[in-house]
């Protein structure tokens, strides 16, 4: 939770300075496998960032620094500091085209902090970047194109884990059928090279779907497609993603499920076919109280030989409480679960608690 302890305006510049205290117990901080010698520790996190952003007519920019400074209170061997760096940047080239810049960099010993497929692997230096561009443009008055552009590396200090490249394009096409409803088709090309040489892999993918806005309040979308994954052998698998989202008067719902091809958090040198499904719903209870519950269900296998083969489930309960304009109290609870099917990896049971609290002064603008 990161509240501003100011607000600094200058033309069109503001500068958001800002700070998170927290105090974390931690039933495996070194996320060890089941049977391991595994003891609880209490952490200390101390997280300032500064943001800085622009708006004019053409051009917005945004870039933010955080780091997170975290203190062990039985095993000091354990502190260090993580570090997140982003910068983005929108540009209008026209009445009906846009350019998109994104860069984003984080620097952690967390695995599940650093890539989203939902493998917890072994605690150690991680380093992630992925650079974005996309441009996009209506065609017609009923039909938008976009092109998009990533590279993004993930670098391991531990020499049991795999360095990955993963070099991305993608071609979409959306067409609106009408105000609510359109259809959408998507080609992409991933190309994923690991730390020696020949064992590169190239995957093209071909996806189709429909999105629709059924009421002011409930919208949901659906897509499925091919994959073809050149990997030794010519191989095919299938794609598929699906939204929901319901807005209440004091709350909202958002259901998701994903399966898409991703790496496998430096365990192999496979590629990974993810299944994700998400469930987050947030609520307002009162103009000063609000509590979300979060949960996350993935499945991780690796083509083609299956060498990884991992199930994990995370969920979340946090309650947020500001009595007073300076004052802000959190409280949550979370737990995460690993199970493997096979030698890579291990099984993993982890629970948190965490409380922040913070004192926010007045907004300040110059």
């Amino acid at each position: 939770m990161l509240l501003p302890f100011g607000h600094y305006t200058y033309g069109a510049m503001s500068v958001r300075p800002s700070l998170r205290v927290e105090e974390i117990y931690d039933s495996n901080p070194d996320a060890r496998g089941e049977g391991a010698d595994i003891e609880a520790d209490f952490i200390t996190s101390l997280s300032p960032s500064l943001e800085v952003s622009s708006e004019n007519r053409r051009v917005n920019f945004r870039t933010l620094y955080s780091m997170d400074s975290r203190y062990y209170s039985r095993e000091g061997g354990r502190d260090y500091l993580a570090q997140r760096a982003n910068a983005s940047m929108e540009m209008e080239l026209g009445r009906s085209s846009r350019l998109t810049v994104d860069d984003s960099l984080r620097i952690t010993k967390e695995s599940l902090d650093a890539v989203d497929t939902g493998i917890q692997t072994e605690r150690t230096d991680t380093t992630s970047n992925t650079l974005t561009l996309g441009l996009s443009g209506r065609l017609t008055p009923r039909s938008t194109a976009s092109l998009t552009l990533s590279d993004a590396i993930l670098e391991f200090e531990s020499p049991a884990l795999i360095d990955t490249r993963t070099d991305s394009a993608s071609l979409a096409w959306i067409y609106t059928l009408t105000t609510r409803l359109s259809v959408n088709t998507t080609y992409g090309y991933t190309r994923f090279t690991y730390d020696d040489e020949g064992a590169d892999v190239e995957i093209h993918s071909l996806q189709i779907g429909i999105s629709e806005e059924v009421s002011p309040t409930l919208s949901f979308y659906i897509s499925g497609g091919v994959i073809y994954m050149d990997i030794n052998e010519e191989r095919y698998d299938w794609s598929a993603s699906s939204g929901f989202t319901k807005e209440f008067r004091d709350s909202s719902l958002n259901l998701s499920y994903i399966r898409s091809v991703a790496n496998t958090s430096g365990l192999s040198r496979e590629v990974n076919i993810r299944n994700a499904g998400t469930a987050n719903w947030t609520s307002t209870l009162s103009r000063t109280f609000d509590i979300s519950i979060y949960g996350n269900i993935s499945k991780n296998s690796s083509e083609p030989s299956g060498e990884v083969d991992t199930t994990s489930y995370s969920g979340e309960i946090r309650a947020g409480w500001r009595p007073y304009q300076w004052l802000a109290l959190t409280l949550g609870y979370s737990r995460f679960q690993q199970w493997t099917g096979s030698g890579l990896g291990e099984d993993i049971t982890r629970d948190r608690i965490s409380m922040s609290v913070v004192l926010v002064p007045g907004e300040w603008r110059l």
